[in-house]
């Protein structure tokens, strides 16, 4: 009779354990779980921003050199290199 309840105080034992160690499983699965999801949506919201950037930036796209007047692009030049002249002796 003894030997029988060494052996169900084991089993309870074992089972006891198990159960406590697929909590702790269990509630480390739920946690990593809920951090990707915020993760997730954080990055959706940072895609959803640079796809409105990345809209805007081929809205205001330029047209190609090869279709603009020649004196318009000389005068473009001159202007960009006197800011860059100014910005380099300030």
């Amino acid at each position: 009779m003894l030997e029988v309840a060494i052996w169900v105080t084991v089993w309870l034992v074992l089972l006891a354990a198990t159960a406590v160690l697929f909590f702790l499983i269990g509630r480390s699965l739920w946690r990593k779980a809920t951090a990707l999801l915020t993760a997730l949506g954080e990055a959706g919201e940072r895609l959803t921003l640079l796809n409105d950037q990345l809209q805007e930036l081929a809205e205001r796209q330029a047209e190609p050199a090869v279709f603009e007047s020649p004196s318009k692009l000389r005068q473009e030049r001159f202007l960009a290199r006197r800011r860059s002249q100014g910005d380099k002796r300030a």
